[in-house]
C-alpha cells in the first residue's frame, strides 16, 4: 500500500476501481520428481525473469499436496514507483516458455502439448461475446499504457507481446493472430498519436513561439527615422531627387 501511495504521488495517476494490487501465479511439478528446495529456487528464477528484478515479489512452495507446487505473488507497482505492471496479450504464453526452459535446464518434465483446461475462450468467459481484433488491440494498448512512460516504450511493449509495429505516416499495429495492420487512429479518438502522448503524460507538442518585435522606449523613435526626419526639417534633403524622397517616404510609413 505504501508503494501504491508513492506511485500516486510521483505520477499523479489514479486508476480507481481498475487498480490492481498484485499478480498471482502458480507453478506445479510432477509428483515425486522434485524436492521443495529446488522447486522454490526454480520458481524464484521464474519470478526474476518475469519481473526483471523491478517488482517486489514473494515465492512460497507448498508440500501439502501430493505434488510440490509454488506460488508467486508480485507487486504490480515497480520498485522505483514510476510504473505499474499490466497484463498483456500473450503473457501466459511468455510465462509458459520461461517455465518450460527452467524445467528443461533442471531435467524436469514439461507438458509438450498443453490443452486448455476450461475449454475454448468463448466457453469460459460465459455468454459474453468474444472481442474483435480491434477491441483486443485497444485492450492491449490500454494494458500497456500504465507501464510505459514514452511512446517508444509503448511500441516496444507491443512488440514484446508478439505484435508488429510500424510508424511512418500513421502508427499501425498487427496482432499475433491478425492478418493485417490496424491503424491506431481508426480505433477512436483516444488512440491517435496525439492522445496517446497525452495519456502517457509525456506530450511534447510545442507550439512555436511568436517572435516579439523589439519595442523602443516610450516617446523615442528608431535612430534612422530620427536622422531622416531631422535632415528633412533642416532642409538638408532639398537636393534629393523625387525618387529618393518617395523611397524615404515609403520607408517612414513602413517603420
Amino acid at each position: 500500500m505504501l508503494s501504491k501511495r508513492q506511485y500516486a504521488q510521483l505520477t499523479g495517476r489514479d486508476q480507481g476501481e481498475r487498480n490492481i494490487i498484485a499478480y498471482h501465479l502458480r507453478q506445479s511439478f510432477e509428483t515425486g520428481e522434485i524436492d521443495p528446495a529446488t522447486a522454490n529456487k526454480i520458481c524464484y528464477d521464474l519470478a526474476m525473469s518475469l519481473t526483471k528484478g523491478k517488482h517486489a515479489f514473494l515465492v512460497c512452495t507448498h508440500v501439502d499436496k501430493s505434488h510440490v507446487h509454488s506460488h508467486i505473488i508480485f507487486n504490480s507497482t515497480a520498485l522505483d514507483y514510476t510504473k505499474k505492471f499490466r497484463n498483456f496479450w500473450g503473457f501466459s504464453f511468455a510465462i509458459r516458455k520461461i517455465s518450460d526452459r527452467l524445467c528443461a535446464e533442471n531435467g524436469l518434465s514439461i507438458i509438450e502439448k498443453p490443452k486448455q483446461s476450461r475449454g475454448s475462450y468463448g466457453t469460459w468467459i460465459g455468454d459474453e461475446k468474444q472481442p474483435t481484433l480491434r477491441e483486443s488491440l485497444a485492450e492491449l494498448i490500454d494494458a500497456n499504457l500504465e507501464q510505459s512512460l514514452t511512446l517508444e516504450e509503448l511500441k516496444d511493449a507491443l512488440r514484446k507481446a508478439g505484435c508488429e509495429v510500424k510508424h511512418k505516416a500513421h502508427l499501425a499495429v498487427k496482432l499475433p493472430q491478425g492478418k493485417r495492420f490496424i491503424r491506431l487512429d481508426s480505433l477512436g479518438e483516444n488512440y491517435t498519436v496525439h492522445e496517446l502522448l497525452k495519456r502517457l503524460e509525456c506530450e511534447q507538442i510545442v507550439k512555436p513561439m511568436a517572435k516579439k518585435k523589439a519595442l523602443s522606449p516610450a516617446g523615442k523613435k528608431p535612430n534612422m527615422l530620427i536622422d531622416i526626419e531631422a535632415k528633412i526639417q533642416q532642409g538638408k534633403g532639398s537636393d534629393m531627387k523625387s525618387g529618393q524622397r518617395l523611397l524615404i517616404s515609403k520607408r517612414l510609413q513602413k517603420l
